[in-house]
């Protein structure tokens, strides 16, 4: 920073709170991601592990709806791509993990479509795209629209997923138990993101809404 203003210019990357007290002007998701690894030594890593943590995702979604092949080809499609492997060997900021979650959250919800219905593994499924839709907005405030895309998605595939209207109230009661289940998980993914970056606030601001 100093270097910066001797040359004549200013940063405004980081904004003073107190005393020896600095915050990032950016989203607090990914530094946070880096956090992690940082106490490993390893924070250039993160995109890595967020690559295969999509790979994970990516993979059982695209096999569900098409086949394995497809599958393959589309995750080394994804790896191997110009924008991942210029994330897997420089560090741009947050522009990966920026994009990569919404792709998470979004593989996650089309293997929830693709899934038999009230099967134990769907709320699991759920809570973790809430929390990948939640969590792409901390890193990027912008993706709050790819992630309301994505609960409108969700809340299209629950209605899909009801029994055809016959007189079975047993199928209709399974029904409504099943997908309160799954509102919940999904919202609970979303609030455990939300809790992250209000804790961070309240952290660096004194204000969980600042």
């Amino acid at each position: 920073r100093t270097q910066i203003r001797l040359a004549g210019a200013h940063l405004t990357q980081y904004v003073p709170v107190d005393p020896d007290w600095w915050s990032l002007r950016q989203s607090p998701g990914h530094p946070l991601e880096m956090a992690l690894l940082t106490k490993l030594g390893l924070p250039r890593l993160t995109n890595s592990v967020l690559a295969v943590l999509t790979a994970l995702a990516l993979y059982p979604a695209l096999t569900a709806w098409h086949n394995e092949r497809i599958a393959f080809l589309g995750v080394v499609l994804l790896l191997f791509s110009p924008l991942s492997l210029l994330a897997l060997h420089y560090y741009s900021m947050d522009t990966f993990a920026g994009g990569i979650w919404p792709l998470i959250a979004g593989a996650l919800l089309l293997r929830y479509a693709a899934s038999e219905p009230s099967t134990l593994r769907q709320p699991i499924l759920l809570s973790l795209a809430g929390f990948a839709a939640g969590w792409a907005t901390v890193v990027r405030q912008t993706n709050v629209l790819l992630s309301g895309v994505f609960a409108l998605f969700f809340l299209y595939t629950v209605w899909s997923k009801r029994p055809q209207p016959i007189n079975n109230n047993r199928s209709h009661t399974l029904f409504l138990r099943s997908s309160w289940q799954h509102l919940v998980a999904f919202g609970g993914g979303v609030l455990v993101a939300v809790a992250i970056l209000a804790l961070y606030n309240n952290l660096a601001f004194g204000n969980p809404l600042a």
